[in-house]
C-alpha cells in the first residue's frame, strides 16, 4: 500500500484507543468527501469501531488505522503523523519522513 505510519503517531494513537470508549479493534479512519461542483476530494478522518469493506487495514504497533481503497493512492508514498496535545489530536501526511523526532510538534 505505501502508506507509513511514524512510531510516535503509532504510541499515540494505540494510547488514545485505550483510553477511549471505543471497543476493542477500533482504530482511525481516513475516507474521501467530495467537493461538488469542482471535483476536489477533502480527506476526512476521525475514529471508528471497525474498517468497513472499502477499507485497506494497516497495522503497526497496536494501532489500526482505516483507509478508504478510494484514497489509498493519494496516500501512496506519504508518512501519517499524529499530535496530540491537552484538547486536540491532530493528523499530518508526510511526503517522506524517516524520523519523526524532527518534526515541528
Amino acid at each position: 500500500m505505501g502508506i507509513e505510519l511514524t512510531d510516535t503517531a503509532a504510541h499515540i494513537l494505540a494510547t488514545h484507543l485505550s483510553e477511549s470508549l471505543l471497543p476493542s479493534g477500533s482504530g482511525l479512519r481516513i475516507w474521501a468527501n467530495h467537493i461538488e461542483g469542482d471535483g476536489r476530494v477533502q480527506l476526512r478522518w476521525g475514529f471508528v469501531e471497525g474498517p468497513t469493506p472499502a477499507d485497506e487495514v494497516i497495522e503497526e504497533h497496536a494501532a489500526r488505522i482505516f483507509v478508504d481503497r478510494e484514497v489509498v493512492p493519494l496516500l501512496a508514498g506519504k508518512t501519517i503523523a499524529l499530535h496530540r496535545d491537552d484538547e486536540r489530536l491532530g493528523l499530518v501526511l508526510i511526503d517522506a519522513w524517516t524520523d519523526d523526532s524532527d518534526l515541528p510538534f
